[in-house]
């Protein structure tokens, strides 16, 4: 793995300076790395970390390609994303479906979608599909991280309703090699293959140390 693509830092829940984690990226031998830091309508730390960032950026050219983005959680059907309304529109916009919006800015808890079924995949692919809404978002992190928690037949129809959506749309998508990714056919990402970029949502040195020896399926790369 050659980039990654979702990596956090102690300017929002990660362990690591921006310096630190680029550091550990070159000794990784990676060519390309961004930044995601987590933020919420309310933050406002943002700007010192972009000005950070675009420093760093500089300081590893050209042996490191660094860009700068943050990660925020879809509020919503329309793509609408938990940002800053203030957030400079340089900085990659990286949508998360970290909980699933079902109206009224209210969210369906983690532990509650395998008892609501049906209704649990409704909201899921509305939020999805709300994605296509939102001409800012650069791409989507870890999109069926919430799939596993949920009491759903991933048969060919679910898929190729996955494939309508995503084929819609024109955001870059994750190949997140923190989660379990063993129930998404391949022929999922190889039909994606030039939208797909990967990540290893590393927290810490640490994490980036270890996802350096991930192996990503054989032809995606």
């Amino acid at each position: 793995m050659l980039q990654d693509m979702h990596l956090h830092t102690n300017f929002s829940d990660g362990a690591n300076t921006l310096q630190e984690m680029a550091e550990a990226a070159v000794d990784c031998g990676l060519h390309e790395i961004c930044f995601t830091d987590h933020v919420r309508k309310e933050s406002d730390w943002w700007p010192e970390y972009f000005t950070e960032c675009q420093r760093v950026a500089q300081s590893f050219l050209p042996n490191l390609n660094i860009s700068c983005g943050v990660e925020a959680k879809v509020c919503d059907f329309s793509g609408t994303l938990d940002l800053p309304l203030s957030i400079d529109r340089k900085i990659l916009q990286v949508a998360a479906i970290h909980r699933l919006p079902i109206g009224n800015r209210q969210f369906l808890r983690k532990d509650l979608l395998r008892q609501n079924g049906s209704f649990a995949v409704t909201c899921w692919m509305n939020t999805l599909s709300g994605l296509n809404k939102n001409p800012s978002i650069s791409r989507i992190a870890h999109p069926f991280s919430l799939l596993p928690y949920m009491d759903i037949t991933l048969d060919e129809s679910f898929w190729n309703q996955v494939v309508h959506i995503f084929d819609k749309g024109s955001y870059l998508i994750e190949y997140n090699t923190k989660y379990d990714n063993s129930f998404i056919p391949l022929s999922f990402w190889k039909h994606f293959s030039p939208r797909i970029i990967f990540g290893s949502d590393s927290h810490s040195v640490e994490d980036l140390q270890k996802s350096c020896h991930t192996t990503i399926p054989y032809g995606l790369t």
